[in-house]
C-alpha cells in the first residue's frame, strides 16, 4: 500500500567504507548507530546520517518479534521509534525527514513509512522490497543497505539510498497486570476509549477523533481528513477486544476483526497522560 510524501536521492558509498563501518562494531560486527545516505523527495534531498533500531512485537505473530529501523536527518530516540506517534510529533515540529522500516526476522516481511516535515504526503509500502539488503541481522544488531528504493506518489517522485549498521535495543518487558478477557474488558477505561475512537473513525467524526487522539494536530485540516480516509480503508469490521490489561498509565489491548472476509488481529498499546487515555497508533495496518 502506498500513500504520500516527498524527497529523493542516492548516495555512493564505497565497499571499503561499509567494511570499515562494520568493523567499527567490534566483536558484535555491528557499529553503534552509523548511517550514510540520502532521501530525495521531488527536487529536494536530505542527508540520512542517524540510525536507530529497536525490537518490537511482530505484526503477524504475537509470539515473535521484529526489528524497527529508522534512517533520518535528525536523531530519533528509542521511545519515539517504538511509538509511531512519537515520530509524527518530530515531523510536526519541523526539520525532520527520514524513513522507518519494520523488518521481520529472516526477512519474513518488510514495510516502510516515509516522514517529511516539508510535505503533507503519506507514503507507506510493504512487501518483499528487494531494494533493502541486509548484510547482518540478529536480535542485537542489524546492518545493510537500501539501494535505489524509489516510487512516485501523487505525481511526486521519491527515492532512498543508504547504508547502515546499528545495535538493536531489546523490547522492554511488559509490566505485570491482571488480564481481562472477553466481556470483562469493557470494564477498563482504556477499552472504552479505544472503542469510542474506532466508532469515530468509521463515522469520520473529526471532533471526537481530535478529542481522543494522542496528537490531535495530526487530524487537523485536509491532511487530517486524508489520514482518516486511509484509516477507514484499512479498518476491519466486527471489531472485538479479546483481552486487555492496564498497569498504571499503560494498557495493552488484543483486538480482532474481519478484513476482506479474513480474520485479523492486532495488539494496541495505549497510554494515559494527565488522566486521558489514548492509543499510541490508531492505524490498524501500521500497528
Amino acid at each position: 500500500m502506498i500513500q504520500t510524501s516527498t524527497r529523493n536521492s542516492r548516495i555512493p558509498v564505497s565497499a571499503l567504507g561499509l567494511l570499515l563501518l562494520l568493523l567499527a562494531g567490534g566483536r558484535s560486527g555491528f557499529a553503534q548507530e552509523a548511517a550514510s545516505g540520502m532521501l530525495k523527495i521531488g527536487d529536494q534531498q536530505y542527508e540520512l546520517k542517524y540510525v536507530t533500531a529497536v525490537r518490537i512485537p511482530d505484526t503477524f505473530d504475537e509470539n515473535r518479534q521484529a526489528t524497527r529501523l529508522s534512517l533520518s536527518d535528525l536523531p530519533v530516540s528509542e521511545a519515539d521509534l517504538r511509538d509511531r506517534s512519537g515520530i509524527s510529533t518530530l515531523k510536526s515540529k519541523g526539520g525532520f525527514h527520514g524513513v522507518t522500516f519494520d523488518i521481520g526476522d529472516e526477512r519474513s516481511y518488510v514495510s516502510m513509512n516515509l516522514w517529511s516535515s516539508d510535505h503533507s504526503l503519506i507514503v507507506s509500502m510493504s512487501g518483499t522490497m528487494g531494494e533493502v539488503s541486509l548484510s547482518g541481522q540478529t536480535a542485537t544488531g542489524i546492518a545493510g543497505e537500501v539501494k535505489d528504493l524509489a516510487n512516485t506518489v501523487s505525481g511526486v517522485p521519491f527515492s532512498v539510498s543508504a547504508r547502515f549498521s546499528a545495535s538493536v535495543k531489546p523490547q522492554p518487558e511488559a509490566p505485570k497486570a491482571d488480564v481481562k478477557k472477553g466481556a470483562a474488558t469493557a470494564e477498563l477505561e482504556s477499552v472504552k476509549t479505544y472503542l469510542t475512537m474506532r466508532k469515530a473513525v468509521r463515522a469520520a467524526d473529526m471532533e471526537t477523533i481530535r478529542k481522543l487522539a494522542r496528537y490531535p494536530q495530526d487530524f487537523e485540516g485536509a491532511a487530517g481528513e486524508q489520514f482518516v480516509k486511509l484509516m477507514q480503508s484499512e479498518e476491519p469490521m466486527d471489531i472485538q477486544v479479546l483481552e486487555a490489561w492496564e498497569a498504571g498509565d499503560t494498557a495493552t489491548l488484543t483486538v480482532s476483526g474481519v478484513l476482506e472476509g479474513k480474520p485479523i488481529s492486532r495488539k494496541f498499546e495505549m497510554q494515559k497522560v494527565k488522566g486521558k487515555w489514548s492509543t499510541k497508533n490508531d492505524n490498524w495496518q501500521s500497528n
